[in-house]
């Protein structure tokens, strides 16, 4: 009976015989091999020789001991689509001194304990493409070796910690480049982690050239954790990085800054999701790449540095960024950051950190969408619901004239599921292929695996996405999901020639079904936006786009692309200094090219350029959005007061305030909603007199407001305020405004004091504009504008565009030789100017000297005659040139006295100070 040839006879035999007694055990000596063809249920299930289970469920209620007693060898072999399972018992390999084998090549396995290696003995679970056993743990006991070889599957844990180590060795090891795969499958709503260090003395190494991946794969609705510690009991050696697999809700948590070094030194490091949580460390890794978050959920600084190594990385993907958590850029290599915006601080201390983001639209009349792999290890097929490109303009997939399919991309399944339900416009439908399934991906079909779009002439494409199909998800499904990992974008004019647009090979664990994943940006990049910069050292390389919220530099270099731009938002530039070849080649379109744009144009710090042109592009400064309109008197003071119009207007004469709508009356300005208008209090009004009829841009209605007494000089309660807030979509500042009368009693209705005033948050107002009688013409006609229709000027304000850049009191401007400060309409106030009189000076656009400045002469040449001594600096024009009359000279760092400076021409001159005295 213990004959292979029999095995099938004798489990049906014992089913028989357990119906009615006892569960029996079942027992595969040694040396023999026993294989199971069907469903059964045991206690106990032995295996000292080989036992195969090749279809069907082998349940073991109590344990299966795999090489039971010392010198035994056993050998459990799980394959085509079979299964073990028990709910409560143990998988014990390698029990009482044995040597114990599990060859798992299916999924679905189950085991609520895994012993390894009691007694002493050793033991090896191999886990094959898609295949895996979930437990609540892994527990490694004895002293001896116990290894688990990952070739294409891995484990699922269901509790806190995935490993116990009681005793000796554990070792994770890749087979061939595989991933050692460690999966989170449980629904425990706090911390879980990668052993239990409350007991046990035992080790963990990890060996190969694949990744260790931490994957959470269920419970998307429940917060999780994984702490991830090494100890002194875990020696990583693998080679091929980490991985964290996680959903929204999930965080990677760091608990030592070393977690990410191989052999001691930083490895690389990929998310697919999830939040990477610093932990308050100081994490170092290699380099950073997927999609995901970076966070430090405590109070204790901490921070990500990247490039320890020395050699070139990048860092790419769409990333979240805390703004407690700082980017270090550390070692001498190029760190290209090519990733989404970060909130947070960069620190660049060496080496370069380049931020790319120079992209044009691509251009092709032929776009190819190539599947090369799935996000299942275990899958059957690929699938999407919808596929389109995009333009500036939206969705241009519909104006395709045609579409093409690959071999290996038509519908295998019989279902008309083909690629032509991808361009149907239908989420309920899908592009469904078998040739992706894990088991046939050759080669061949993974690069056939693609859909087509034609275009009848060349179309501009910046963007492309898909959809996820109606089932098959990562997060229910785990190896088994058909959504696309790895994919590429290629374009080309003749279709034979193709240059590849976009590849991905991060994939997305996307959530929701029948729902786009992306847009994947292909050509276009937008400006990049950083938190605070700061450079200690190396250099901040700008290719395109970039605006912070601040810079501080104390050492390193800024260097800015022929076409880049840098801009400061709403912050402070502490000590910039540009330093040589930083700013490209001189271009004679300097106006719109190397450009620093500054909201806040104020440094704290000395402002050096030392190579090419430096100009400012300086928008307007803060545009307030809220407006108040105060009537404090009338023409004749009538106790009534009405206008038909209020409007503002843009530098380009468009109106700004036309279509709002009225709030409640008294609504306090910081409570008023964009696009809405209100009177301050309930005033009396005449007839239908409604505020919002300001704003209709119509003369056949009015503003009318009665019960005024408005003689002398009021007090403020006899005054007449509306407030309003531009709408939304309305961006450009307001430099000007216009009243219109109304339809009778003109001009005794018509205000003749009034005031126009701006804010940002309802609470400091700034005047704009204030109007008495003998300020304006006063229309004597109904329906007329006033001031004889010239729009009103805002004669102050901050909606008036800004020129001038100003630099901190004891602190000092230089431009070097051959080098420019600013364009046409720059203004540069300063107090202190540096000019090296060896190396010569560059040139200023236009320089405003502030009273008590200083002129520092450095380099200057030894027994030359400070008298008459021309400064070697131009200077296009000079704004209150008079205040150098109070400048001090210090010159190689020693203050001069009996000097003057004054302005000579385009440049300045040095001479005594003394009496002069003019004989005619």
């Amino acid at each position: 009976m213990r004959r292979a040839g029999f095995a099938s006879l004798f489990i049906a035999a014992v089913l028989a015989l357990s119906t009615n007694g006892e569960m029996e055990s079942l027992v595969v000596p040694a040396g023999e091999t026993l294989t199971v063809t069907a469903s059964a249920t045991y206690d106990t299930v032995t295996v000292n020789g080989t036992l195969i289970v090749s279809a069907g469920t082998l349940t073991a209620t109590n344990a299966f001991r795999i090489a039971d007693g010392a010198g035994a060898t056993g050998t459990l072999v799980v394959s085509n689509s079979a299964k073990i399972y028990s709910s409560e018992g143990t998988l014990a390999v390698g029990v009482n001194g044995g040597n114990g084998l599990v060859k798992l090549y299916t999924n679905g396995n189950i085991c609520r304990f895994v012993e390894l290696g009691d007694g002493g003995g050793a033991s090896t679970i191999c886990y094959y493409s898609g295949s895996g056993i979930q437990s609540r743990y892994i527990t490694k006991k004895g002293s001896g070796t116990c290894r688990l070889e990952f070739n294409g599957g891995g484990p699922g844990f269901g509790m806190v910690s995935f490993f116990h180590l009681d005793e000796g060795t554990l070792t994770l090891a890749s087979v061939d480049g595989s991933d050692i795969l460690l999966s989170c499958l449980g629904n425990y709503s706090g911390i879980h982690q990668l052993m239990d260090t409350a007991t046990g003395s035992g080790n963990m190494t990890t060996e190969g050239a694949g990744r260790v991946v931490f994957s959470f794969r269920g419970y998307s609705t429940v917060s999780q954790t994984f702490a991830l510690s090494t100890y002194s009991r875990v020696v990583w050696g693998h080679t091929g990085g980490f991985s964290f697999n996680g959903l929204d809700s999930k965080f990677l948590q760091v608990n030592s800054p070393d977690c990410f070094k191989v052999g001691g030194s930083p490895t690389k490091f990929s998310m697919y999701g999830g939040w990477l949580d610093v932990n308050g460390k100081h994490v170092e890794i290699k380099d950073l790449s997927g999609y995901g978050g970076v966070t430090n959920k405590t109070t204790t600084p901490g921070a990500l540095t990247l490039g320890g190594d020395g050699e070139d990385h990048s860092l790419y993907g769409a990333w979240d960024w805390d703004v407690k958590t700082p980017l270090c850029k550390i070692g001498t290599g190029t760190l290209t950051y090519e990733g989404s915006a970060f909130s947070g601080r960069v620190l660049v201390s060496n080496g370069v950190f380049r931020v790319a983001a120079l992209h044009d639209d691509a251009v092709y009349s032929h776009y190819r969408f190539v599947i090369d792999d799935c996000m299942g290890t275990a899958r059957n097929s690929m699938q999407l619901s919808r596929f389109r490109l995009l333009s500036g303009g939206g969705d241009i997939t519909a104006q395709r004239s045609g579409y093409e399919f690959g071999e290996g991309a038509d519908d295998r399944s019989g279902s008309g599921q083909g690629p032509d339900k991808a361009l149907d416009g239908n989420f309920a439908t899908k592009w469904l292929t078998m040739k992706t399934g894990a088991s046939d991906a050759t080669a061949f079909y993974k690069t056939n695996c693609w859909l087509q779009i034609d275009f009848a002439m060349p179309r501009g494409v910046a963007a492309y996405d898909w959809a996820a199909a109606n089932d098959y998800g990562f997060n229910t499904q785990g190896s088994a999901c058909r959504d696309p990992m790895k994919w590429r974008l290629l374009g080309s004019n003749d279709g034979e020639t193709w240059t590849e647009l976009d590849s991905r090979d991060i994939g997305r664990v996307t959530l929701t079904r029948s729902a786009w994943t992306g847009p994947y940006s292909i050509a276009t990049t937008n400006e990049l936006t950083f938190g605070a910069i700061s450079v200690v050292g190396g250099t901040f390389e700008v290719l395109g786009s970039v605006a912070a919220s601040s810079i501080e530099q104390t050492g390193g270099d800024f260097r800015i692309a022929e076409t880049g731009t840098l801009r400061l938002v709403n912050g402070e530039w502490k000590y910039p200094s540009f330093t040589a070849d930083s700013l490209g080649k001189v271009v004679s379109n300097a106006a719109e090219e190397n450009n620093v744009l500054c909201e806040t144009a104020s440094f704290s710090g000395d402002l050096a350029v030392a190579s090419g042109v430096l100009s400012f592009k300086l928008p307007s400064a803060t545009t307030h959005r809220l407006f108040r309109f105060t009537i404090k008197k009338t023409y004749s003071d009538t106790v009534c007061t009405q206008l038909s119009r209020l409007m503002l207007y843009d530098a380009n004469g468009n109106v700004l305030n036309n279509g709002l709508t009225a709030a409640n009356l008294g609504t306090e300005p910081e409570d008023l909603d964009a696009g809405k208008c209100a009177y301050a209090a309930n005033y009396a009004q005449g007839g239908s007199s409604s505020v919002k009829n300001l704003f209709d841009g119509k003369t056949s209605t009015k503003m009318c407001l009665t019960q005024l007494t408005m003689g002398g000089d009021p007090e403020n309660n006899t005054w007449r305020t509306v407030i309003f807030r531009l709408a939304d979509g309305v961006t450009a500042p307001a430099v000007s405004y216009q009243l219109t009368t109304a339809n009778d009693s003109t001009p005794a209705r018509n205000p003749s004091v009034w005031t126009l005033e701006s804010s940002a948050d309802g609470v400091n107002w700034l005047l704009l504009d204030s109007r008495k009688p003998g300020d304006f013409t006063n229309p004597t006609t109904t329906f007329t504008d006033f001031n004889g229709g010239t729009p009103m000027s805002f004669t102050a304000g901050s909606n008036m565009p800004a020129d001038d850049v100003t630099l901190g009191d004891g602190v000092f401007l230089s431009v070097a030789y051959g080098a420019s400060l600013g364009m046409e309409g720059n203004t540069f106030s300063t107090a202190g100017l540096r000019v090296d009189c060896t190396a010569l000076g560059g040139t200023i656009s236009c320089l405003a000297p502030r009273n008590g400045g200083c002129l520092d002469l450095v380099n200057f040449p030894q027994g030359t005659d400070i008298a008459d001594y021309r400064v070697p600096v131009t200077v296009l024009s000079f704004a209150d040139r008079r205040n150098f009359s109070t400048w001090s000279v210090r010159v190689n760092g020693e203050l001069q006295g009996g000097l003057r400076v004054v302005c000579d021409g385009n440049g300045l001159k040095i001479i005594r100070k003394g009496m002069c005295i003019i004989l005619h």
